[in-house]
């Protein structure tokens, strides 16, 4: 339930940032070529629109497995060895993730520290560099999530036929 209303929540959240890129945009276009005003900061706005709303979609994407991907294996595995599969490209994405998460931590406190701004508008980049590592460690919790039952899927697979499940009683 609560899963369902942050996706909702989520979802509506990234609507609104493209449709304040698009109105960003617009404004701008309509300003420089016809009033020949442009709109100040425009492009700095609409990159850091678009950098928050690509890691807002992060978790969104991990959870529904929309991943671009290329099943070059998939073909000549079956049963247990497509299982094995996916269990192993979780671990790796988890683990790439986990990285770049603390990576972008430490840049965020660099930005911090350094008090580094935008060029024109001079906003603080550090809170985007803490929001973008903190949307990619909670899509590392998804990552870890949807490993955790893949393996339970494999261990409850593996169990012999006729096995009474410890669960159960």
């Amino acid at each position: 339930m609560i899963v369902a209303l942050l996706e909702r929540v989520t979802r509506l959240l990234l609507c609104v940032m493209v449709f304040l890129m698009m109105t960003v945009t617009s404004i701008d276009v309509f300003a420089r070529y016809v009033l020949n005003a442009p709109l100040r900061g425009a492009f700095e706005i609409v990159t850091l629109v678009l950098a928050t709303s690509t890691f807002i979609a992060l978790p969104l994407v991990t959870r529904s497995n929309e991943h671009i991907s290329v099943d070059l294996l998939k073909p000549l595995l079956r049963g247990t060895g497509l299982k094995i599969q996916r269990i192993a490209i979780l671990a790796v994405a988890a683990t790439i993730l986990s990285v770049t998460t603390v990576q972008m931590w430490r840049h965020a406190r660099l930005l911090a520290d350094g008090g580094q701004v935008t060029g024109f508008l001079e906003w603080p980049l550090a809170p985007l560099g803490y929001l973008m590592s903190g949307l990619c460690g909670l899509s590392v919790l998804i990552y870890l999530a949807m490993l955790w039952e893949q393996l339970r899927g494999l261990r409850l697979a593996q169990r012999p036929p006729g096995e009474i499940d410890p669960k159960v009683l």
